[in-house]
């Protein structure tokens, strides 16, 4: 357990944390959202679930599965190779390592460990979803051969394996812990030790100097296994990164990375790259939302203005560009123009349009004519496996199955 020692001074609360392997917080299983200051600039509790989604969402689910647009994007996610209840594991290996290119560097294992960690968190959602027990143990035995192999990570952009892949053992997690599904205690905390052993400390500090698509890979894995390992801290270092207004003038915060006008730091690179740090900044958007904290209205809807941007772009549309924004820290740019690069669908690299769409839904915040709206219908019953495009993860596969407009939701409201 903790060793928490609590210092009064000056009518201020100093709490410092002694923490062992598992960082026992103080957490709420319910499914309402978790407690926040008056200012709501940090949590004091955590709540399951409480990742991408909530249990009272995957209900809505469960229940409307035999009927669209549920019933399509459930049999795509079960035609998904991540799906397929014949998963066949690509790992475990002791060392992973982003060290070289393609399957058969191996240098050792991340491309395998992408792919094993994705299949366990579309795995246990099946599972949940359909009540298929084989889906459940699917996902117990993936994420089991891995906590009990995994000794280290490593390697040239070890930032970006963990920040992609390491988040889905979170939401597999979250998802195996809070729905009876059988996963026995020492194996969930053997997973947490993975997670707080040999994870975060990779990703400790969010790799400020490199930035953009860098820093919010590590900011959302932060949060994620935050979350699941119960640690209050380090979600609100990350919640505390995703608010920052500081810096040269741009670069990975919702503020710095996205601009007024909604283009992102690498706009003027290409559209791989910048439709990772919107994905990323978004999932950090739904997380702190389901920890009780209002994520969405910061900087004037600054999310929805930067996706609204990408997906206008990618659909063929013109977008004014700002050369003043572009990646400082690592000093790429800045650039002339917006990028053609890879512009189109992220059929590659998958979609959080759903998510965005829906969460500005609530708000009742939708502009008219949306892009982002247009995106998902284009994107519809699209799942999208690990590829090297999406660097061998695909933390929001599934978008499409989980963020649908509920049976009698209105803009502005949220059905239980």
């Amino acid at each position: 357990m903790n060793r928490i020692l609590t210092i009064f001074f000056s009518g201020l609360l100093v709490v410092f944390l002694n923490c062992e392997k598992n960082n026992d917080e103080v957490t709420d299983n319910g499914n309402t959202k978790g407690g926040v200051n008056s200012g709501g600039t940090s949590i004091t509790k955590i709540v399951h679930l409480g990742l991408l989604t909530t249990l009272d969402e995957l209900n809505i689910v469960k229940e409307n599965q035999n009927i669209d647009p549920w019933k399509s994007e459930l049999a795509a996610l079960k035609a998904s190779a991540s799906g397929s209840l014949n998963y066949t594991m690509k790992g475990p290996f002791p060392n992973i390592s982003r060290t070289g290119s393609g399957e058969t560097s191996n240098l050792t294992g991340w491309a395998a460990h992408g792919k094993d960690a994705t299949a366990c968190y579309v795995q246990a959602l099946l599972g949940y979803i359909t009540g298929d027990t084989k889906y459940t143990q699917n996902a117990i035995n993936i994420i089991n051969s891995w906590s009990n192999t995994l000794v280290s990570v490593g390697g040239a952009d070890v930032e970006l394996l963990v920040g992609i892949q390491a988040p889905l053992w979170a939401q597999a997690g979250e998802i195996l812990s809070y729905t009876n599904s059988g996963w026995q205690e020492s194996d969930i905390i053997r997973a947490k030790n993975m997670m707080t052993n040999i994870f975060l400390p990779a990703i400790d500090g969010f790799d400020p100097a490199d930035g953009a698509n860098f820093s919010t890979s590590c900011m959302y894995a932060t949060m994620a296994m935050a979350v699941f390992t119960n640690n209050i801290t380090k979600f609100n270092d990350a919640w505390k990164a995703f608010n920052s207004k500081g810096g040269c003038p741009n670069d990975y915060s919702i503020y710095k990375n996205i601009a007024a006008n909604g283009q992102n730091v690498e706009s003027g690179r290409d559209q791989v790259h910048s439709w990772s740090s919107y994905e990323m900044l978004a999932g950090i958007a739904e997380i702190a939302y389901h920890q009780g904290l209002e994520p969405y209205t910061l900087g004037s809807n600054r999310l929805l203005t930067g996706v609204e941007y990408w997906c206008g772009y990618n659909l063929g549309q013109d977008m004014p560009f700002d050369v003043s924004v572009y990646r400082c820290r690592a000093g790429w740019g800045p650039w002339s123009r917006i990028s053609d690069t890879g512009r189109g669908q992220p059929i590659q690299q998958g979609s959080v349009c759903n998510m965005v769409y829906h969460a500005y839904y609530r708000l009742n915040l939708i502009p008219t004519n949306s892009y982002t709206k247009l995106m998902v219908n284009v994107m519809a019953a699209t799942v999208v496996d690990p590829t090297a495009r999406n660097g061998w993860g695909n933390p929001f596969i599934g978008d499409g199955l989980l963020h649908q407009i509920a049976p009698g939701e209105k803009p502005g409201t949220e059905v239980k």
